[in-house]
Order: structure tokens, then C-alpha cells, then sequence
């Protein structure tokens, strides 16, 4: 899989930001929200941001690379882009939040999100971390159990429109 990021190497005048993402991490049990540092390329609202994924990982001796997938989904008439930083080594501990069954995931994995108006990443809002968890389990469902397989680096999802809001638009069109 080729490494589709930039970098920005960090000088005194290098604008640096900090935003929320989704933290899987091999460390916790618990999905968390955290923030990750992020440079820019200029001081206006319309530059460009490169995270900075490194600053989150653990174990960078094991496993110093970072890959990256870039996730469209598709809820209804909404469409969503995110973006997944993971590390995937034999070596590294196993991350309970993304291993099923017998397919275990070694690893950490953060889910940033990217804006509609500027194609780069923004911070994450209220319903961002459902859909975070939504991306990753289905992107941990594909690779899992595949040492060897090819890493995708587009992913296009569609996520069912949530039951509560089915059975609000079926009451609303008169349907049983």
C-alpha cells in the first residue's frame, strides 16, 4: 500500500493545531476521543492540514510506518469522508476494540474526519464518533485475518439510515 501522506517538518513558524479524532488503541477497552497534532501549511481557515499520526501511536521501534485509507460513507442522501491512520505489525500487541472471533487486529488505529468545503481534516463533531465506530469495524471486518492481503487505500461504505429514524419517516408516509 503506498503512503499517500504529507509532511511538514516542524520549524518556529510551522502553524501547529490540535484536533479531535477517534483513538483505537491497543492500551484501552474503551474507544476514546482524542487530539491529535496537526500542521499547516498557512494561517488561513483554507489551508492545508497534515496530521500528525506518529504523535498518537505507541511502539514506534516495532513498527515505525503508518498506512492510511481514505473512507466515503454513504448514510441516505449524506455523504461523509474520513480518513483511518493504522499501524499493522505481526509484532505488535492486539487490539481487543478491533479483533472478532479468531481474527485478531495488532495494532492502533485513529479515524480523523475530512471537511466537505476544504479536502483536508477537521475536528471531529457529536455524531462523528458513531460513524468512527462504524468505519473502523467494518474496515477491521476486511483486513482481519489477512497478513498478507492488500491494504485498501479508498474505501466507499454505505451505512443503513438509523431504525429510529426508518420509523419516523415510515410514520410519516403513512406506512405500518
Amino acid at each position: 500500500m503506498v503512503n499517500s501522506r504529507t509532511y511538514i517538518l516542524p520549524t518556529s513558524s510551522t502553524p501547529e493545531l490540535h484536533l479531535r479524532c477517534r483513538l483505537y488503541s491497543t492500551l484501552r477497552t474503551r474507544p476514546r476521543q482524542a487530539t491529535m497534532l496537526t500542521r499547516c501549511s498557512g494561517y488561513s481557515r483554507t489551508a492545508q492540514r497534515f496530521p500528525v499520526p506518529e504523535s498518537l501511536f505507541e511502539e514506534a521501534t516495532v513498527q515505525p510506518y503508518i498506512h492510511n485509507c481514505f473512507v466515503t460513507v454513504r448514510e441516505g442522501r449524506h455523504i461523509y469522508q474520513f480518513c483511518i491512520f493504522f499501524k499493522r505489525h505481526l509484532r505488535l500487541r492486539d487490539n481487543l476494540l478491533l479483533s472478532s472471533g479468531d481474527r485478531t487486529f495488532r495494532g492502533d488505529a485513529v479515524v480523523m474526519r475530512i471537511g466537505v468545503n476544504n479536502p483536508s481534516v477537521v475536528n471531529m463533531r457529536g455524531r462523528d464518533n458513531a460513524l468512527a465506530d462504524f468505519i473502523i469495524h467494518r474496515f477491521a471486518q476486511r483486513i482481519n485475518g489477512r497478513p498478507r492481503a492488500r491494504l485498501p487505500h479508498y474505501l466507499t461504505l454505505v451505512k443503513p439510515l438509523s431504525t429510529r429514524i426508518s420509523s419516523r419517516l415510515a410514520a410519516r408516509c403513512g406506512v405500518a
